[in-house]
């Protein structure tokens, strides 16, 4: 077992690969994947938002961010503002209150992010229902 299983697993294909609808489910099986259970069952280990073996690592970063690649946007005055999990939790991933930023800095557990992307895609169902209820009166 190694970073190749984990990725197998819990990072089968880069960001930038997903579709839009993907992008939520793409985030929380990566930071599911981020448990002290499934880095076990893989022989990895996590340091902040990097998970490694002996020889290479993924950093959880935009680049590895499915929900940043579709929906960050540098042009806007708040980059994330079309994120779901920025309409969630009501901040970016760069402020201190953020769950990523608590993971990275405070070494706070994995959870919080998956608990605050599972909220996220819950927000973001409702929304995207309301748009069809919407749409569909017209």
């Amino acid at each position: 077992m190694s970073l190749a299983t984990w990725k197998k697993e819990f990072y089968s294909k880069s960001a930038d690969k997903t579709t839009e609808a993907e992008s939520l489910e793409h985030s929380i099986k990566k930071w599911e994947g981020a448990t002290p259970t499934n880095l076990k069952k893989h022989n990895v280990f996590r340091k902040d938002v990097t998970i490694m073996d002996r020889n290479n690592d993924l950093n959880f970063t935009d680049e590895t961010c499915a929900l940043c690649y579709h929906y960050l946007d540098h042009n806007e005055d708040i980059p994330c503002q079309k994120c779901p999990l920025y309409k969630s939790v009501g901040v970016d991933c760069g402020d201190d209150e953020s769950p990523y930023d608590k993971i990275r800095e405070q070494c706070f557990p994995v959870s919080k992010m998956i608990n605050a992307l599972k909220k996220a895609r819950k927000f973001h169902h409702v929304k995207v229902k309301t748009k069809i209820k919407t749409k569909n009166k017209s």
